[in-house]
């Protein structure tokens, strides 16, 4: 199992399905199992949408449960709140038409170190007299996740690049930006330097655009990913 940061202030234990604020650990919010396990494949799978029918199956049926699409939004939703209790006001979980729900390239995303985080999570469940004294062991050990967390942005990141590649294709670059599309299209380069320059996207520094076409309502998705924002994209719509 895994422990996640996400904008460098919720604390995400994908073994205790907890969640919490590195401000505020005493303060933790429990997911039940099936949003529990909706949130750790979509971080197994960021940046790339999961389909709808893969949740089905691997959340529920896998167990002998059944359920229904219904069922399943609520999980979703349920995953939403949780986050913005916390007050992390960005959407978290955004959702492509036809091709799944997924976490926003918007959200930084920082693999932590376990020992570091079963050493911090040791320190934050002592209370009373005794977590007032000890406050400064854990401010230091907060103060280090910024640190460790910068280590394994670069893992993310090129792990979040090998997963794309497995989608998309490169058919040439335009400055510094090299460009990719879905392997199942043929989207010429042409439509797609009209959409950079609409969208105003900056290609005099080094970057990777992955362009994608949909069908209503959106019509056309592009993740940015520059050099400089290791393990941080941007994805740009536009709609019809």
């Amino acid at each position: 199992m895994f422990n996640v940061i996400f904008n460098n202030i919720i604390h995400y234990n994908a073994e205790e399905g907890t969640l919490c604020r590195l401000d505020n650990p005493e303060n933790v919010l429990k997911l039940y199992y099936s949003a529990n396990r909706c949130l750790q494949i979509l971080i197994e799978a960021y940046p790339t949408p999961v389909l709808q029918r893969f949740f089905l199956e691997n959340v529920w049926e896998k167990n002998d449960q059944s359920a229904t699409a219904n069922t399943f939004y609520q999980c979703i939703s349920t995953i939403r709140k949780a986050f913005s209790s916390l007050s992390l006001i960005e959407d978290v979980i955004i959702t492509i038409p036809r091709k799944g729900v997924c976490i926003s390239t918007n959200i930084s995303i920082d693999v932590l170190n376990t020992n570091v985080v079963t050493e911090q999570k040791k320190l934050s469940t002592n209370s009373g007299s005794y977590f007032r004294k000890k406050t400064f062991i854990t401010l230091t050990i907060i103060s280090m996740i910024p640190i460790i967390g910068l280590f394994y942005v670069s893992i993310l990141h090129q792990e979040k690049q090998s997963k794309l590649s497995n989608i998309y294709k490169k058919i040439g670059g335009y400055q510094k930006c090299a460009i990719y599309i879905d392997k199942s299209e043929t989207t010429d380069m042409e439509s797609i330097l009209n959409v950079i320059s609409k969208q105003n996207v900056k290609c005099d520094t080094k970057a990777n655009i992955y362009y994608s076409s949909m069908k209503s309502p959106i019509k056309e998705s592009a993740i940015v990913c520059y050099e400089e924002k290791q393990g941080k994209c941007t994805s740009i719509y536009r709609v019809n």
